[in-house]
């Protein structure tokens, strides 16, 4: 049964709706505009920037800040994501979260830290072991919220099995079949070893991640296609590595 303040207000919707379409405004314009809860983004970012000098004693640049989502009624809808990094450290980027809302903010920026560490270290020869593709580095620590710098070196937290360190990694995706497998089960046996050599030890190894996305060669516009992910402890033998790979092609 539909109630008359329904209708009026579906014909107001309508009306508020066709007008600023023929006004050239976009849906993105008019779910912004009329829609979603209002954010004051200068207020926001006067919020995270006070945020941020308090908390690390120092000066951060703002490069970007947008709605964390919107999703209708989605608490996301209400928080602001900002693109910051530090002024004396421009190579470091992340993101702090801030909800207009409660006003409560957080941010990542010892994860990035530490992100950072490890692609310096490693990003270039991982790429040279996987044949020039591109990738990024992950990483996820049970101290993903430090209050203070320094923070410690990413290395200091390994054997606490505090972290872990996800290389991520797209490449040609390729045909199913045991050769292909098997040159995947060498390539990811080399890196290890190279960590090794790097000093990272064998108790550390289990700290490290793998895991590989695939795209079609001759479509790139294709999605991408999630081929394995494996734990670098598991890799040893050929044969053995090329047995988890192949768990993830049963189905």
């Amino acid at each position: 049964m539909s109630f008359p303040n329904d209708v009026l207000f579906k014909k107001t919707f309508f009306l508020l709706f066709a007008s600023m379409i023929l006004s050239g405004c976009s849906f993105n314009d008019f779910q912004e505009k009329v829609l979603l809860p209002k954010i004051d983004y200068e207020e926001a970012e006067k919020s995270i920037q006070t945020y941020l000098n308090e908390k690390y004693e120092k000066e951060f640049t703002i490069t970007k800040s947008e709605r964390g989502c919107t999703g209708l009624g989605s608490d996301c809808a209400n928080h602001v994501y900002a693109y910051v990094y530090p002024n004396k450290t421009p190579e470091i980027t992340f993101q702090v979260t801030y909800d207009t809302k409660t006003k409560e903010l957080y941010d990542n920026y010892s994860t990035s830290y530490w992100e950072n560490q490890v692609e310096g270290e490693f990003k270039e020869p991982f790429e040279k072991t996987f044949e020039g593709v591109k990738s990024f580095v992950a990483v996820y620590s049970k101290y993903s919220d430090l209050d203070s710098e320094p923070f410690p070196y990413y290395r200091d937290l390994l054997d606490e099995e505090m972290m872990t360190v996800r290389f991520v990694v797209t490449i040609d995706k390729k045909k199913e079949s045991e050769e292909n497998w098997r040159k995947e089960a060498k390539k990811l046996i080399a890196f290890k070893q190279m960590l090794i050599n790097d000093g990272i030890r064998e108790n550390q190894i289990g700290s490290f991640e793998v895991a590989v996305w695939g795209k079609e060669h001759d479509n790139r516009d294709a999605d991408l296609v999630f081929l394995y992910k494996i734990n670098l402890k598991y890799v040893s033998t050929e044969e053995t590595t090329m047995d988890v790979i192949k768990e993830y092609h049963k189905y």
